[in-house]
């Protein structure tokens, strides 16, 4: 009797197991249990190192993209290590407009940049170091650890102007704690499972919300001990950078809830930190608001706190116009 239950309980167990294996690989061959997962570091919320997979797509509904996350952590293709003899390369840091929130891989601006700089001698490489959330404070904890192993010669810090939001606040306390195990979270099934159970339901936003997030933005503008931290904090960023022999420039990306002008109000009291403590600086809403007065449509549709695909191209454009100005990179070949 024993043998034959104990043969029964190794049946079971066996066709359990190749259930599970069965399941999760029916559930790679899906977009959402092929989703990358995010994880909590000490420089803000990126992406878990070595993964290729789809993230959802602001523009399409239930669209998906191409997310590729390489060992390092970055978004994008591998970085040798070491760089290669004169190449020039452009470390980009900032929030999820850097990282290329909704978007897939191709679309991101440090991508579009690489593209524009493709023929240029001697050879460019732009690195996406941006990551959910990320402010002024994971920037700076971010090139004191990291950025060295990277070889940048150019450092382009993204300043978005929800920054002066989370400088005041905890930052490791607004950060998702994940309940679980990476392993666990990085199953297929366990990601189609939490993508079925509560899916990313894009929906179109209401001019009140961009309103009340509009007026949270304007409002820290106004908040003289926030400027007072970013002062400090660029400063020493600016110290980091003159340390190492890196580049600063300070990339004032569009605030895209605050379309009437070409310039945002508080960009005054930015810009003359910046010119303050001798930090180059550029300006991407001019570029923004000129566009949409072409026509152009130049945010996500299911997600208009972020650039689509052709606003982060022109971020791109402004990004590498003002290299090629400063003469950090080479300037377009004649046509």
């Amino acid at each position: 009797m024993a043998p034959r239950f104990l043969q029964r309980l190794a049946a079971i167990g066996l066709g359990t197991v190749l259930a599970v294996i069965a399941a999760e690989l029916a559930c790679r061959f899906t977009y959402a249990g092929s989703r990358v997962i995010a994880v909590v570091t000490p420089y803000g919320l990126f992406r878990a190192p070595g993964q290729k997979g789809y993230t959802e797509l602001g523009d399409l509904r239930d669209g998906w993209g191409r997310l590729t996350i390489n060992r390092l952590g970055l978004r994008g293709e591998e970085v040798p290590s070491p760089k290669a003899p004169g190449e020039v390369r452009v470390l980009c840091l900032g929030d999820s407009f850097v990282f290329g929130g909704g978007l897939a891989d191709p679309d991101t601006y440090p991508e579009q940049a690489q593209r524009l700089v493709a023929s240029r001698q001697p050879p460019i490489r732009f690195i996406n170091a941006g990551g959910n959330g990320n402010d002024t404070r994971a920037e700076r904890a971010f090139l004191a650890d990291r950025a060295g192993a990277l070889e940048p010669d150019v450092v382009v810090i993204g300043f978005n102007w929800n920054d002066l939001v989370s400088l005041m606040a905890d930052a490791a306390a607004l950060m998702p704690k994940p309940t679980l195990p990476e392993w666990l979270r990085s199953t297929g099934i366990y990601k189609f499972i939490q993508y079925h159970k509560n899916p990313k339901l894009w929906t179109l936003p209401t001019p009140a919300l961009i309103s009340q997030y509009r007026e949270s933005v304007m409002g820290c503008t106004r908040d003289p001990k926030r400027w007072e931290i970013l002062r400090k904090e660029l400063e020493v960023i600016q110290a980091q950078c003159k340390q190492s022999g890196w580049k600063p420039l300070l990339f004032v990306m569009p605030e895209l809830s605050f379309l009437e002008g070409p310039r945002m109000p508080p960009l005054a009291k930015l810009t003359a930190i910046a010119d303050s403590i001798g930090m180059p600086w550029v300006d991407a809403q001019g570029r923004y608001f000129r566009g949409l007065r072409e026509g152009k449509r130049l945010t996500q549709v299911y997600d208009a706190f972020h650039p689509n695909a052709e606003g982060q191209r022109l971020m791109a454009e402004v990004v590498v116009e003002k290299l090629s100005e400063l003469g950090w990179i080479a300037p377009a070949p004649p046509r």
